[in-house]
């Protein structure tokens, strides 16, 4: 396990976190760097019950954080698989390098299937998405042939090993420079799931 765990500056300044209760910040803080936090930014496999020892508080003081923090986008709990997600954390820090995003995959494998390995795979194919087509970073081709390494090791090529150009040809974003659709999208979900907890 990693000894240091980065937590990004530009969250005080986020009004739907700083509106937070203080029990929902330090539940969001637990899991950015607490001991089951992973190598993936944003990603902890935690049950609540772990959390409210660790912290400590109440079980019932941390479902109530968790609701806070999902009603506001900034958290998934799949409480069956007992994975946590803050995915403006991911948003705000996508790998660096082609070594990290398959480190992330090589943690994805032992993740339980679910809404949140789909979420995470999917900002992470936005994000290869977006790199490979740009033309300002000075490291790109090495970027693009282990992008394509990565990807085409699940199965999926995203480049031409020959032309250095995308296989795929829909439109894509760079999801940390749209961060906030996404957010609306999660606040959006959680409403969703209240609604039918509620029939």
């Amino acid at each position: 396990m990693s000894k240091f765990r980065m937590l990004r500056v530009g969250i005080w300044n986020d009004m739907d976190f700083v509106s937070c209760g203080n029990d929902a910040k330090l539940i969001y803080m637990y899991l950015v760097s607490g001991p089951n936090s992973t190598n993936i930014t944003g990603l902890s496999v935690s049950p609540i019950r772990r959390s409210a020892i660790d912290i400590p508080m109440s079980e019932e003081r941390v479902r109530t954080g968790y609701g806070e923090l999902a009603e506001k986008g900034l958290l998934i709990h799949e409480e069956e698989t007992n994975v946590v997600f803050l995915p403006q954390e991911m948003l705000a820090n996508p790998p660096e390098t082609w070594q990290q995003l398959k480190g992330y995959f090589n943690t994805l494998i032992e993740i339980a299937d679910g809404e949140i390995k789909n979420e995470i795979i999917s900002l992470l194919t936005d994000f290869s998405k977006s790199r490979i087509n740009s033309e300002n970073d000075k490291y790109m081709s090495t970027y693009r042939w282990g992008i394509d390494r990565v990807w085409c090791g699940y199965g999926v090529g995203m480049v031409s090993h020959t032309s250095g150009t995308p296989i795929r040809s829909e439109p894509h974003t760079m999801p940390h420079g749209d961060k906030y659709k996404y957010k609306e999208k999660y606040k959006n979900k959680y409403k969703e799931k209240e609604k039918y907890k509620n029939i």
